[in-house]
């Protein structure tokens, strides 16, 4: 059961990082990787 606790805290993190990515592409990502650019 802990092993689901934290499948389940690391999947919302990475959701909500790529919420983030897609919410701001046209900004950097203040983490250091270089955004792209959907053309």
């Amino acid at each position: 059961m802990a092993y689901e606790g934290a499948y389940i805290s690391l999947y919302r993190e990475t959701l909500r990082l790529i919420l983030n990515l897609l919410a701001c592409p046209c900004q950097e990502v203040p983490l250091g990787i270089p955004s792209f650019s959907p053309t």
